[in-house]
């Protein structure tokens, strides 16, 4: 059987990391694309367990969910909701909403009027991504929006960066300022005490000017942002799967699609039942478009084909080269080297958000 592995040691040291860079920061745990991967409730049981004292999930579903699973922490839900019945949903779950334009302050004051309930609700401002929030530029609205609300209580505010982990700082240097101006302008229209919230994981452990009332740590606890390493997080998430079946072929032999890998000599191999569709052999996409970086991925690139890269898996503790394309569901390895029967395990390197849902999560 295939299984992911997440390694509790592994993310207590991450939260160890983040604790040491978020000064005296409260701590929000974000809660997104199934948890990272790991599963949308194990992955919150991991963050509260190291530190967390608030949830935010991305998207009402995810929220519903650690609600259903027990999770009574406050839990910021970071989309905001215009549909009527959604918003009943979410107060009587006492989820903290987003409002991030004057009618989503006019539905969500609605909802709870109808419920004859009072709520709960973070303000979000768009200081430069270009997603959710009021205009950093339009301060009269952000504040006329922010005294609409009598039912719903506001205790924070927050943004979103859009390169806090690119070379150039100006972009988070620039929505910083922006934020600032805009929670000063409501803190000095009488709205004082809310939660200010802007750094995400790069910029908590780069730019410690953005931490403020808050961070939200997301990528961080799994080790799994750019330059990871230099901030001494370690990578959590593997496969681990078992040799289905071993075989000796001759030299010349073809292996996998397309015949464009023929041994060159005698080979041991073994075949593995794992594969593109448990993970293995992906990556996450490119999300930087400037020419500077367009041409350090191709150098990259270059790189990679001249060396003639290949992929590796691990068996009893002996790095085997993956021999020919990675299949959908399976691959096949050189074990001329290694001292192994079918049965025994193998360690695949995946990272948990490109692991398929149906694979067993075992937290160990």
């Amino acid at each position: 059987m295939n299984e992911l592995i997440i390694s509790k040691a592994a993310v207590a040291h991450n939260a160890a990391v983040i604790r040491s860079h978020s000064g005296r920061a409260r701590i929000i745990g974000v809660v997104k694309g199934n948890g990272y991967g790991v599963g949308t409730a194990a992955f919150a049981q991991l963050l509260t367990d190291n530190g967390a004292e608030i949830l935010a999930a991305a998207s009402l579903d995810d929220a519903l969910t650690l609600r259903r699973s027990g999770f009574t922490q406050p839990l910021l839900l970071m989309s905001p909701l215009y549909d009527s019945r959604q918003l009943e949903q979410a107060l009587q779950s006492r989820l903290i909403l987003t409002l991030a334009s004057r009618s989503g302050v006019a539905a969500a004051e609605q909802a709870a009027a109808r419920l004859g309930l009072m709520g709960a609700a973070h303000i979000a401002v768009d200081t430069g991504f270009g997603r959710y929030g009021f205009s950093s530029s339009e301060l009269e609205e952000l504040i006329a929006a922010a005294a609409a609300c009598r039912r719903i209580r506001l205790e924070g505010v927050f943004s979103h960066l859009a390169d806090a982990g690119g070379r150039k700082t100006e972009h988070t240097q620039d929505q910083y300022h922006r934020f600032l101006t805009a929670s000063t302008a409501l803190a000095a229209a009488g709205f004082t005490g809310l939660l200010r919230h802007l750094a995400n994981s790069a910029a908590t452990l780069r730019f410690d000017y953005t931490r403020l009332d808050a961070v939200r740590i997301g990528s961080a606890w799994l080790g799994r942002l750019p330059g990871a390493e230099q901030w001494g997080l370690q990578k959590t998430g593997w496969l681990r799967s078992f040799i289905a079946d071993i075989y000796d072929r001759p030299a010349g032999a073809n292996i996998g699609y397309g015949c464009i890998c023929r041994l060159n000599k005698p080979t041991r191999t073994a075949v593995i039942p794992a594969g593109i569709f448990q993970g293995f052999a992906l990556e996450r996409g490119r999300g930087s478009w400037r020419i500077s970086d367009l041409l350090h991925y191709l150098y990259a690139d270059l790189r990679s084909w001249l060396r003639r890269a290949h992929h590796q898996v691990e068996i009893n503790g002996v790095p085997c080269r993956v021999l020919g394309p990675v299949g959908l569901n399976s691959l096949v390895a050189d074990i001329s080297n290694v001292d192994c029967r079918i049965g025994d395990p193998v360690r695949l390197e995946i990272s948990p958000i490109f692991a398929d849902s149906s694979l067993p999560r075992i937290i160990e």
